[in-house]
């Protein structure tokens, strides 16, 4: 049991820091390509980019669904709300 917690933990924390990565790069490139298409009258494309930002979010999620040890999810988040308590 042990073992699995630690291979999810691993797996999270490291796609927790690409999505966070990938949530600034998305914003920071959405929101400027949002103000270059509404000054071009391209409101599709506008649209467009700002989903991306929540297709950032989707793959975290698959990304979670798919991980080893997935099943001991509770545990960690657990661990997690416990080690932040205890701050």
């Amino acid at each position: 049991m042990e073992y699995l917690i630690a291979e999810y933990t691993h797996q999270i924390e490291l796609h927790k820091l690409k999505y966070s990565y990938s949530q600034i790069e998305t914003i920071t490139l959405t929101g400027l390509e949002v103000i270059e298409n509404l000054l071009s009258l391209k409101f599709s494309k506008a649209a467009k980019a700002l989903f991306d930002i929540n297709r950032q979010e989707l793959n975290l999620l698959e990304a979670e669904n798919k991980i080893t040890g997935k099943e001991m999810a509770l545990i960690y988040d657990l661990r997690k709300e416990i080690a932040y308590n205890n701050i």
